[in-house]
């Protein structure tokens, strides 16, 4: 079996632990690695992304061990009956997702999870009305230089 990466793997484990929680409004559809739902049946759902993973070194000798800070976001995508009800819905499932993270290492992968930003997308009326909000994370974990698939 190959190697897996680091982000690979935390981003698995995000997607595992937003399916487990079994979030009210969500009905366990929770995507990785999209960045939109496919079509109209699949929104009602999470959607688990990674952004960015910025790299800095603890040690200069020829095995380095690296700090990472990987940008994950889960999207949120909701029918909503009123573009009036929107904020509230987001909100109630925003809290619950921040639950899931909240004091979170994933069991032991990484070394700590923080909410950095929240954003409220504006609700769109039309055939069915839809709203989203995005929770932007910021994830510590640490792998050597020659190693990123073992998380250290």
């Amino acid at each position: 079996m190959p190697a897996i990466h680091g982000r690979t793997q935390i981003r698995n484990a995000f997607v595992q632990a937003l399916t487990s929680a079994n979030i009210s409004g969500i009905n366990a559809r929770v995507y990785s690695g999209r960045q939109r739902p496919l079509s109209q049946s699949d929104v009602d759902c999470l959607l688990v992304s990674t952004n960015t993973d910025d790299v800095s070194y603890s040690s200069t000798s020829p095995e380095r061990e690296e700090q990472r800070n990987l940008a994950m976001q889960v999207r949120i995508e909701r029918r909503v009956s009123s573009v009036d009800d929107a904020e509230a819905l987001l909100d109630a499932i925003a809290l619950a997702v921040e639950h899931v993270f909240a004091s979170s290492t994933l069991g032991g992968l990484v070394q700590g999870i923080d909410l950095v930003r929240t954003e409220i997308g504006s609700p769109t009326e039309g055939e069915a009305n839809f709203a989203n909000a995005t929770l932007h994370f910021d994830v510590w974990w640490g792998c050597r230089e020659s190693t990123p698939e073992t998380i250290a």
